[in-house]
């Protein structure tokens, strides 16, 4: 049975949706520049800015589900997770194989 399409008229999701693009092009960045890092201190940089931004993306993704139920409307977070934090999660278990983890103080 097809989703039936629903036109929510908040401005607050859609300025909560306009973010997530918003944090997601700043992750896709930070995971470009995790890639053309010259040194072990660049890619360890761009890794702590993308962990920030995935937590961005995250953040937004269950505000959106919690408005989104406001108005009676059922969400998968977990599935929106999955498919946009999946370039990151890659990109985490990549930098820990070739870098290491990256140190915190």
């Amino acid at each position: 049975m097809a989703a039936k399409r629903v036109r929510i008229q908040d401005p607050a999701l859609g300025d909560a949706a306009r973010r997530r693009e918003t944090y997601c092009r700043m992750l896709s960045r930070r995971l470009d520049e995790l890639e053309k890092g010259a040194t072990r201190v660049d890619r360890g940089l761009a890794m702590m800015e993308a962990e920030i931004a995935a937590k961005l993306v995250e953040s937004v993704t269950y505000e959106i589900t919690i408005r989104l139920l406001q108005n009676g409307v059922s969400h998968d977070a977990e599935k929106d997770l999955a498919r946009l934090l999946r370039p990151f999660r890659e990109a985490v278990a990549m930098h820990a194989l070739s870098d290491g983890e990256v140190i915190r103080a």
